[in-house]
């Protein structure tokens, strides 16, 4: 490929960014003013400048997912059933254990990438160091944490545990 045929890196930063959102070959196309044929090779020819853009654009989309996560299981907090209670309260402690283990395992991590193979992305190897981490917490650990967690964040925020005034109500047996 020549420096000519290059394409501009904001349009290939464009471009990425639009396919991770999940539009099509044809609209990319369209929007950066390249045949679907073309901008398809982009991800293959520019492959550092393509993962660079479309982990970016990822990264925001995984963080407006994990806002929008947090507030439906802080609602499932509020839930009549223990059960439901439960399972929200280990989902919650499962995210905060990830932030607290990335935040508490940063050097590690950089130390570990310094050691991993060049063509693995950071971000990647410290997704993979994450997971080996989470994957030590037994299902017993966990569920006593949540356990904990449930009854220190209950009494701490108990306006927080009070069912809403429009929630929906259980279903009937209409049988």
């Amino acid at each position: 490929m020549t420096d000519s045929s290059r394409p501009p890196e904001a349009l290939l930063a464009r471009a990425a960014a639009m396919r991770a959102a999940g539009e099509s070959w044809q609209k990319v196309a369209r929007a950066v003013g390249r045949s679907a044929e073309r901008v398809r090779h982009w991800p293959r020819e520019y492959p550092e400048e393509w993962n660079r853009a479309y982990r970016e654009t990822e990264t925001h989309f995984l963080a407006d997912a994990a806002v929008e996560s947090r507030q439906a299981l802080r609602l499932l907090l509020r839930s009549k059933q223990e059960w439901v209670q439960l399972a929200a309260a280990q989902q919650m402690l499962k995210g905060r254990l990830v932030e607290r283990v990335l935040a508490l395992k940063s050097e590690h991590v950089a130390a570990k990438a310094a050691e991993a193979p060049r063509g693995v992305a950071p971000d990647d190897r410290a997704l993979a160091a994450f997971i080996n981490q989470v994957r030590s917490v037994s299902d017993e650990e966990l569920d006593k944490l949540a356990r904990e967690f449930l009854a220190e964040d209950s009494a701490a925020h108990p306006e927080l545990y009070k069912p809403p005034r429009d929630a929906i109500a259980a279903p009937r047996d209409s049988g």
